[in-house]
Order: C-alpha cells, then structure tokens, then sequence
C-alpha cells in the first residue's frame, strides 16, 4: 500500500490523500428515504482501492431487527472541524458526492481493504443529516446499532512522531499486569517491579508516559457520545491510530496502571485529575455491571457535546430501567430545561431514591429551571460526596405539586453558623506537598474546629470522614489499598494541628500511606466549603453555602443536602453535603449498636456493590440495619427470597404486590410518623 509520506526526525508518518470538496466537480448524492415500519438502516460498503485513490463507498438500505442480522462494523470516531470538508464518492464509478469532515476522510483510507468490501456503519454518512426526523429516529436506534455490530473500530486520528511509541507501550504494559476492574485492584505477572509500591520510579522511559499521555489527551476521549458506542460494543473494540492498532484491554489496563502506580511527575501537566478521573471512568464502565444514573452522569461530566440536550440523550441506552414505564427518548423538540426535568422525574420513578438531586450544586448564572433540576450542560465544579446513608433504607417520598415546585419528606437537623471556603487545586500534586497540609491548618482554626479534634480519637477520625466523604481503606470490603486508612488519617490530622503555620511551611514528613489522605482532601474539598452549626457540629457543604442555610435529611436520600430559605417558606437547593455524625441514618434511628460497623460490600455475582454491616463481636455482616431488628414489618409486608438476598433485601406487599428493592417499608414516612419521628414537607422551587 503506498501512500505519501511526511518526515519528522527519524519517523515517517503516512498521510492520506485528501480530496477536498468542490461544487464544480460534483454531484450531491441523494439519499432515498427509509422506512420506519420496516426498520431500514443504510451500511457503507468500502470499496477495496489503494491508500491513495479517491475513496468510494456503496450506501445499501437493509431491514435491521433481530430476524434480520446485518453483518457489519461501527465506527466510533470524533467528527472534529467542520472546516475543510471533504469528498467521498458513491457508486462504482458515480461522480455523486457525500461531504464529510477532514477527520473522517482522512480515516477512511486507513479502514479500506485493498482487495475486498468492508461494510462498515458510520453515522455522518449512514444517516442523513440534513432530515431532521430521520436523524432524530436512528439516533434511537444507535444503541442497538453497535450493540450488534460485529466490531467496533475506534479511531483516533493520524499518526504522530510518537504514536507507535504509545501503542507499543500500551501493550508492553498490558503485558506485565491484570486488573480487577470490579475491585480495582491491579497485580504484576511478572517478576519486575512497576512502581507497585506507589515510590518505585516506573520502569519505562519518560518519552513513553509522555507518548501515553498525548494519545489519551486525543479528543476521542473527550467526546459525550463515545460512552454508549464503547460500552454496548459486544466484542472486544480495536484502537486505530493510523495504520497501527491495539485491542482495547491494551489500553485499559494500561490507564489503570497509569491512574494507580505513575506519579504525577511522570504524567505531565496536561493529564489533569479531571482527565485521568474521566480516562478511568471509561475504562471502568466497559464490562461494569449495573451502574446508577446519577454515577454515569457523574462519570461523564468532563465530556464533551455541542448539544446540551446530549448530555442526557447519548446516554439514554445505559441508563438503568430506561425501557420502564416512565420513558424517556431522544426529543430534540424539547427545551434543555424540559429534557432535565424529565430526566429528573424518571430517575425518582425509577430508582425510588433521590440520588439525582446530589449531582446539583447551586450555580445561579448557569440555572436551567427550578434549583432542583441539575443543569448538567455547566462543568460541575466538585466531585462527588460517597460513603454516605443519612436516610438509611428508607424509600422515598414525593410529589410534583406544580409547574416548578417539588415537595419532598424529611427533617431539618442542623442550621449554618458559620462556613469557610476552601482554597484548594483540583488535585495533590508532587512540589506541593505542603499546599494541602497548610490550609487543612488554616481552616480548622479559622472555625475554631482545633477543640473538635483534640476532643478524642473518635472527633479527629469524625472531622476525617468529613474531609474525606468517609471514603477509606476501612470502609469497603474487602478494603481498598488505593484509598487512605481512617486510622493513619487521623494520626496524621493530628500531627498537622500540633504544627504551628511556620513549622508546616518549613516541612513535614509525608509518608505513602499519609500521601493517600493528601490525595482524597482536595478530592473532597475542592469548591467547597467547611461549615459549622449553630450547636457546634461541622461538616462538608458547596462553596455557596452560607449562614442561616438549612442542613436537611430527606428520606430516599444518602446525602445531606443543604437547603436555602427563600419565600413563603419554600427553598432552593444549594447541594449535597456531609454532615457531623448524622451520616448513617442517625436522624431516623439513632445510633448504631457499638459492635456494628457499616461497610459497602462488593457482590461477585452482579458486579456490584451494597451497603451492608460488619458484626465485629461475631465477624459476620448482615444485610438489616441493627436498629431495625426489633421492629416488626407494618401489616401485609413479608420478606422475598431471591438469589442476592446476603446483600439486599427485598420487601413485597401481600395485598398490593408492591415490591421494594434496597428500602425497607419499616422505614417509610408513615411507618416513622407513627413511631413519633417529626417529619416536615419541604416545598423547593
């Protein structure tokens, strides 16, 4: 295959010939329309050529349903400019012409087969994007479109003087470690030490983590819609960097190997925490189980879209019971406001939780609607708040009272006296070891919390699970080394508060293990605020928290949320929080006995994780909350057998056939009332 050539240093770097489009020599093709009844898609056949020939296709109707398979690839790909387009040519030796992007075309001599067809579905020619309705409808039908393919090619552009470098260490790396993506755990099957004790320095060069990064740093991996093209992929997807391909579980394994063992140093700084977090939450969800709504939204946030509307639409095919009866579909005759508080009102249908609401953090500028509706089209500024279960199981309770206004059922527990902002980067980084140490000092003292941390071994390790969502090494089981110990973290916090600002500022001693707390404060901490209450407690809230704000518990929620009095005693939302010691269901039933420990549990038979409670007299974990133990189900509820019940209950209702997955119907808002819990109605606008 011959093609031209460019010669940077020592490296050739083929080049398609591009034909750029002209109205004077072509003919725009004409698409003929599809029929919806018989579920028609359109496949490109790529005609065999050489690298250098003008590019021709076959455009081919065909029914596609699960009686009639098509056997064809999908290419996941970035659109990239619409500057400069492109020509290709269909029919065998027709002058019709389909523009596409610079992008595309250069990638289409790469995917050509010099002697034989390739049938390949590519949305920017497959589809007709100058018909709004059919673009709307095979939108819809992209799910199952790579789901069914029988590959999927992702591409990631032209070679560059050091792309094969990346893709050679890419497998070099794959090579010599496996990854427990379920626990996210890695291990070294070979002899050679790879930096596994976090100091090593790594076994490569510094030209191949500077290769890696630049090709993780393409713009494929920024892209909102690659997400449902990767994951639904049933086989293995390959990765096509100019004529040089890897499978993917190359590239995986090697990002886990990346975010886990590599120091900072050795990243550069354009592999930011916000894109090392994005690279390994794609990785993560290829071959993940079940996953929440509010998680993928979450996961996604750093990826881009030109349409906000598609921040919701391009991952409508993951989202959990999407196929219910609350239905949601590509719409683009709705507002983004509309679209979001469908979203909204499908996730609490569906889940029977208020894990949405946490994605919000009040950005008055950038509102879509009511404060309880996210808006997902602005970057949220901080990461998510886990380890918490304020509510407990209890299911929740709601109603949509009117245009703009949601009601929910909870109780108010603290109200905020004073909030400081925290002056924290995204992320710890190697040189300023010093930065993060400093301000914990600084703000601690500034609310006056240094009495809180001196008050006993259980305060300080209180204030960590603050500064940390409760997210340590303890808290999971089996324990994750990747995150700090709650005991070293409180050893450490210690030693922090004994130092003067002067003694920090000289220098303090950082140890592996107290490295991780570094990493998981800012994590945290960042855009967001330390705040204590009226009778002394603190806690973990938005950067827009201020005093007089509302510290509330709603039930079907695990966070804290933090609520702002505005008018006829209704509220807005400011976000989530962590609360002091009202984390654990204390509002609603009080502390747990002294011998159980709450734990989040990793089941081997769905891939997933539950929350469940460690007997440490006994050594065993039990599903029930302790506290619920002497309370009998209200009448008519009975308990279901099913196969994961050592990790979930299940509740159904004899008279009704109501079910309840992951809430316990002695945890309802009546069921509380009637044990003399004072529930109130927040109205939010």
């Amino acid at each position: 295959m011959t093609s031209p050539v460019e010669d940077i240093g020592n490296v050739l770097i083929t080049q398609p010939c591009v034909r750029k489009a002209s109205s004077t020599t072509r003919t725009p093709y004409q698409y003929s329309t599809l029929n919806e009844d018989a579920q028609e898609i359109r496949v490109l056949t790529l005609l065999p050529g050489t690298f250098s020939s003008k590019v021709r296709v076959l455009l081919n109707i065909v029914p596609f349903a699960k009686e009639y398979p098509a056997n064809f690839e999908a290419l996941s790909y970035t659109w990239g400019s619409q500057d400069d387009p492109a020509d290709i040519f269909v029919g065998e030796s027709g002058s019709d012409a389909i523009s596409v992007t610079k992008n595309l075309s250069e990638a289409l001599p790469y995917l050509r087969y010099p002697d034989k067809v390739r049938a390949i579905w590519i949305d920017a020619i497959c589809v007709n994007q100058q018909d709004l309705a059919e673009r709307s409808s095979q939108v819809k039908r992209m799910a199952d479109i790579y789901s069914s393919a029988s590959s999927v090619i992702v591409w990631l552009g032209l070679e560059s003087h050091d792309s094969l470098l990346a893709m050679q260490s890419f497998e070099l790396i794959s090579s010599k470690i496996a990854v427990d993506w379920d626990l996210m755990t890695l291990s070294f099957s070979t002899d050679e030490v790879h930096g596994a004790d976090g100091q090593t320095v790594p076994p490569l060069s510094r030209a191949q983590y500077a290769a890696m990064c630049s090709l993780l740093l393409r713009e494929w991996f920024k892209r909102l819609w690659i997400w449902q093209e990767l994951i639904l992929a049933s086989t293995t997807p390959i990765v096509l960097c100019g004529s040089h391909s890897i499978v993917w579980s190359s590239l995986r394994n090697s990002v886990f190997y990346l975010y886990e063992k590599v120091p900072q140093e050795y990243l550069g700084e354009n592999m930011t925490a916000r894109h090392k977090s994005l690279l390994i939450n794609l990785c993560r969800m290829r071959g993940m189980g079940f996953v929440n709504t509010d998680q993928l939204t979450d996961f996604t946030k750093d990826s881009l879209c030109s349409d906000p509307r598609d921040r919701i639409f391009a991952l409508l095919s993951l989202f959990p019971g999407s196929s219910g009866s609350f239905k949601l579909s590509a719409d683009y005759t709705k507002t983004t406001s509309e679209v979001y508080q469908d979203f909204v009102r499908f996730c609490i249908k569906e889940q029977n939780n208020l894990r949405v609401l946490t994605s919000l953090e009040i950005q008055v500028k950038h509102q879509v609607g009511p404060s309880w509706v996210p808006n997902w089209s602005v970057r949220r500024i901080t990461n998510k708040l886990l380890g918490c279960n304020a509510s407990s199981f209890s299911p929740v309770s709601v109603a949509f009272v009117e245009d703009g206004v949601l009601k929910i059922t909870g109780t108010t527990v603290a109200t905020i006296a004073a909030a400081e902002s925290f002056k924290l980067p995204e992320s710890y980084s190697e040189g300023s070891e010093m930065a993060v140490p400093i301000e914990l000092a600084r703000i601690i003292r500034k609310l006056d919390l240094q009495a809180f941390a001196d008050q006993g071994r259980e305060k300080a390790r209180a204030l960590c699970r603050i500064l940390c969502s409760n997210d340590f090494s303890e808290t999971w089981s089996p324990s994750r080394e990747a995150e700090p110990s709650l005991v070293d973290a409180e050893i450490f916090l210690r030693e922090i508060l004994s130092r003067s600002a002067e003694d920090l500022a000289a220098g303090l001693e950082v140890t592996a293990d107290n490295e991780k707390f570094l990493f998981s404060v800012p994590w945290y901490c960042h855009g967001r605020s330390l705040f204590t209450c009226l009778d002394g407690t603190p806690g973990l809230a938005p950067r827009a928290a201020r005093p007089g704000d509302k510290v509330v518990i709603w039930l079907g929620c695990a966070n804290a949320m933090i609520l702002r009095p505005v008018r006829d005693g209704r509220y807005q939302i400011v976000g989530e929080a962590y609360c002091g010691e009202v984390m654990e269901g204390e509002t609603l039933l009080g502390h747990l006995p002294e011998s159980f420990e709450p734990k989040t549990r990793f089941n081997e038979r769905d891939n997933h994780f539950y929350r469940g409670y460690y007997d440490q007299r006994s050594g065993h974990f039990q599903v029930e909350d302790p506290r619920l133990s002497h309370i009998q189900l209200p009448p008519g509820w009975r308990r279901q057998r099913h196969e994961n019940e050592d990790f979930v209950e299940w509740f159904v209702n004899n008279e009704t056939g109501e079910g309840m997955k992951e809430c316990d119907p002695r945890l309802t808002a009546e069921a509380l009332k009637s044990r003399g819990l004072n529930l109130e109605e927040f109205e939010l606008v």
